[in-house]
């Protein structure tokens, strides 16, 4: 068992758990596996304490798949684990206050707005820059997010 962030316990779990993937769904293949877990997110305890493979939930995240959406400027990203367990809406930089991930996704400038919901976030781009710029960013923030 691991104690989590706000004194929430994690279940260790076991490899091969039905309902489980550890591979990334192929672009186009529809909605991922709601219970998709990379496989980064796992550890190996060792022969000594039973040599099961367990989750590790302070594991960084980075994306799988980037989504395209019907509006330009935004872009759904489904990540490799769980980023919340509520819908949570930024509409501004400054709604972020307090919440560490959030505000080093709009540091920089470069995403106006942040929707995080489970294992994917969607955000808007500030006018003007590129999506490559803002992936690089988005990737360096999630990865830095434990």
């Amino acid at each position: 068992m691991f104690s989590g962030p706000a004194g929430r316990v994690w279940a260790a779990i076991i490899g091969d758990h039905p309902g489980r993937s550890t591979t990334s769904r192929a672009a186009g293949s529809g909605p991922p596996d709601r219970n998709h877990v990379s496989k980064s997110s796992f550890y190996w305890t060792g022969a000594a304490s039973g040599g099961r493979l367990r989750w590790n939930p302070f594991m960084p995240l980075s994306v799988t798949e980037y989504e395209d959406t019907p509006n330009p400027n935004a872009l759904k990203c489904w990540l490799d684990g769980r980023i919340s367990d509520e819908v949570q809406s930024y509409l501004r930089p400054d709604a972020a206050v307090g919440n560490a991930l959030a505000e080093a996704i709009f540091e920089g400038g470069l995403v106006t707005t942040l929707l995080v919901n489970g294992d994917w976030l969607t955000v808007c781009r500030t006018p003007g820059k590129g999506w490559g710029t803002v992936k690089k960013h988005l990737e360096r923030a999630l990865s830095a997010h434990t």
